[in-house]
Formats: C-alpha cells, structure tokens, sequence
C-alpha cells in the first residue's frame, strides 16, 4: 500500500458526507439498503484509492454489538475513547470509509444491533472489518436457550401475522425460533423454542416469552340429570366475568367420563385476574360444591425431558406433589397405545393456588 495513498485517504475522508452517514447505518439496520453510500461517494473514494471506478471498491456490511457502541458514545468518555475517535483510528490504519451510526440514540426501546459498512480495497477492508469486530462482536457473549413451549400456545405467543413475537425480538435484541416442523406434522410436534442473544437479553426475551403464554385452568362441573340442561356460559353473569377479568370462558364435554369441563383461559401476566376469575366461576357453577371442586391444569413437557424432572425413582416429582398438595399425572412415554401427540401432557389436580405453585416448579425443572 503506497504511503501516498495513506495520506490522501487521512486528508480527504473527511470530505464525505458524515451527515448522510447516520441515516444510511440507521436504513441498513432494516436490510433496506446495500449500497455503503452514495455513487458520487464511491466513486471519489475509488479515486482516493487509485482504483479504476466506483465498481472497484469493495463493501461489507456487518452488525455491532448496540450496547457497546453506545458505551463508547456516553459523555464522560476521554477523546481518545471515544467511538468517533476509534472509527476514524481504523479508517486511517486501514485506508477505508467506515459508515457508523454516529447519532445512535442511547437507552433506546429499540435493542436491535445497528450495522457497519466498510468500503475500500478488499483486504484493507477485511482487515478494518477484524479491528472492529475485536472490539464491537455481537456474538462475544452470544447463548443460545432451548425452553420447552406447549406447541398449542405457539401461535397465541407469535401472534397474527407474527406481530406480537417480533415486537419481543425488537426489544430485547434476541432472534427467537419456533419450530417449523409443527406446521406440516399433525402427529409428532415439537415444544422446544429457540432463543438467541446476549446472556442477559436471553433471559429477558425468556421472560416476556413466559410472560405471554396462557395460563388455562379448568374444572368439573357438577354431575346432574341427562334432561336438566348444561350450564349457559353466554348468560349475563359469565360474560361479564369475561370482560372484566380478559379470560375466555369454554365448555368442553367429557363423553367418555360423563362429564363436563369448564374452560377458564387467561395469560401468565394476569395471574391474579385469571385465578379470581376461576375461583368466581366455580362458585357459580358448583354452588355448595364449590370447596369440594380441584382444579385440573394441562402443561406439555416434552418426554425426552420426563426423566429430568421427575427424578431418579420419580423422587423429586414426589417432592412437588408433597409440598403443593397436588397430584401430577405423567404420561407413559414407552406406552405404545398413547397417541406420541398426547404423550407431552401432564395434568395437575388440586387447589388453584397449589396447581399454580406445582406447575411453576415443574416449568423451572426443565427450562
């Protein structure tokens, strides 16, 4: 690299539009842009360079850590340490044009990484490319959770057209996976989620996902005369308890055990509002019988993970029983007459609060 070549790019780079710049990081952020500037620019770079036109120049396009850089735009950094300062080092050691968002707005809702794009000769760019991700790699502390998901809340966590899942990955700058094979297999599906990120975003985006996932509690109803007539669930009473508890209310009948099932159907985040409703429901729909009335809760746990949270001998499954007053009913995985599709649900029986309990100490012994 001629030492004239050096000193033309150190003198001309500030002569590129730096107030293009940011928006140009910021639009690449979305994928809606490749281009590393404009053709005036890539062309007075390739002139810088002593290359024959624009098409000569060659262009990366690569990801920053987001928490990084914006440590290096905080105010109370010595000149010296700062990401502008940095930039331009790697520019001048390198004979290169590095576009950075400069105007990256710190502690923002947003946790998407911001791009970086390098142009120049190809290995000079390679090499600002390594001097960068030296210091900015997102993937330095990069992890990878597996959590078990019941494949049946998969759809309410994603949400229409994928909304709601996206709005998790945009806050918490994790890439989040669902499995693919559960859209074309109606017998084997699959409960594990894939969440990628930094260790302290992971657990974040591992949160909201919780967070998100029904909470379903049901119970019998009151076995009655085959003439008298099944409990309305669209009477005044029931719809109000919809409304102002944000639950829906479901019937299911039970035709192999004569009986009927009511549905109450929640979310994680609104425990206290889901719970109550139950509770209020039972009273109506049992009456005296209420207090003598379980609670039954599905969970799906996938078989490959039973072993783990039952424990040796199921010791550890007794443990949970014992100490929440439940009864946890697992199915035989080596059964050959139970559908594979049916082999994930537990089933939970007991007080409402000590089916909650139970249900979070078995979600804890598989994450």
């Amino acid at each position: 690299m001629a030492s004239t070549n050096f000193l033309t790019v150190k003198t001309h780079l500030s002569e590129f539009k730096y107030s293009d710049k940011d928006t140009l990081s910021e639009a690449s952020g979305s994928g809606t842009s490749n281009s590393v500037t404009s053709a005036e620019d890539l062309q007075k770079l390739a002139v810088i360079l002593g290359l024959n036109s624009a098409e000569d120049v060659y262009q990366e396009r690569f990801r920053v850590d987001r928490r990084r850089l914006e440590a290096m735009l905080a105010d109370n950094l010595d000149e010296t340490q700062t990401a502008q300062a940095f930039f331009h080092r790697v520019m001048t050691e390198t004979n290169t044009l590095i576009n950075w968002p400069a105007r990256l707005k710190i502690g923002a809702r947003s946790k998407k990484d911001p791009h970086v794009r390098v142009a120049g000769r190809t290995d000079d760019v390679k090499l600002a490319r390594e001097k960068i991700i030296q210091l900015l790699d997102t993937r330095n502390n990069r992890v990878t959770m597996k959590i078990d998901v019941s494949y049946t809340d998969h759809s309410h966590i994603i949400g229409k057209g994928g909304l709601t899942i996206k709005r998790v990955m945009e806050e918490t700058g994790c890439h989040i996976h669902f499995p693919d094979s559960n859209r074309t297999s109606a017998v084997e599906k699959s409960n594990q989620v894939s969440i990628a990120g930094d260790m302290e975003r992971v657990e974040r985006a591992r949160a909201r996902v919780r967070a998100l996932t029904p909470l379903v509690f049901s119970f019998e109803l009151p076995i009655t005369h085959s003439s008298q007539p099944l409990p309305d669930i669209t009477s005044p009473y029931v719809l109000n308890i919809q409304d102002q508890y944000n639950v829906q209310v479901m019937l299911r009948n039970r035709a192999k055990l004569h009986a009927n099932l009511l549905v109450v159907k929640g979310v994680q985040w609104e425990l206290h509002a889901t719970m109550e409703a139950t509770n209020l429901l039972m009273n109506y729909m049992c009456g005296p019988l209420a207090s003598q009335t379980q609670v039954q809760m599905s969970l799906e746990i996938s078989p490959m993970h039973h072993s783990v949270v039952m424990g040796r001998g199921a010791e550890q499954l007794k443990v949970i029983m014992k100490g929440t007053n439940t009864q946890i009913m697992f199915p035989d995985a080596d059964d050959p007459n139970i559908p594979m599709i049916k082999k994930s649900c537990v089933t939970i029986t007991g007080n409402i609060k000590d089916v909650y309990a139970a249900r979070q100490q078995l979600v804890v012994s598989h994450l």
